[in-house]
């Protein structure tokens, strides 16, 4: 939960789905221990964040032939809104999750929870993992901000 305090968020465009296939959705918790070598006697343990934030690996469906959005395609429109208004997702922004306690099942109860782009060393910050007809199937992984 590094950025919360300092970085304000960019709200998802209205023309982009945001609707997860449940096939590629995990969440999980990040580790929430550091353990610290001592010169002498036992190691030394202690809690990372107050509250360890939640990972969502999410997959997606978007339109990559048919122009939905300025003359762009949902994938275009996708790839730009990552690649240069979130600046390569460094950027936080506005994502419907699951929460994280019951209901998940029932999608009007998902709420828009400010989130970044988990980025790997020299990646992209999402992966297009399948093209089929008009469709491309992207995923990535989105952090909680708390």
């Amino acid at each position: 939960m590094p950025y919360s305090d300092c970085m304000a968020y960019v709200a998802w465009p209205a023309g982009i789905n945001q609707t997860i296939l449940f096939e590629g959705y995990s969440k999980n918790r990040m580790p929430n221990v550091i353990v610290s070598q001592t010169d002498a006697g036992v190691q030394k343990a202690r809690r990372r964040y107050t509250a360890a934030p939640w990972q969502h690996k999410i997959s997606l469906r978007l339109e990559r032939m048919t122009s939905i959005i300025g003359g762009l395609t949902e994938l275009q429109a996708f790839e730009e809104y990552v690649h240069t208004t979130l600046y390569a997702g460094t950027m936080n922004t506005l994502f419907k999750l699951p929460p994280n306690t019951g209901a998940q099942d029932d999608i009007a109860l998902w709420l828009d929870t400010e989130c970044h782009f988990v980025l790997q060393s020299g990646s992209s910050p999402y992966v297009v993992f399948k093209l089929f007809g008009n469709f491309a199937y992207v995923s990535f992984t989105l952090e909680e901000i708390a």
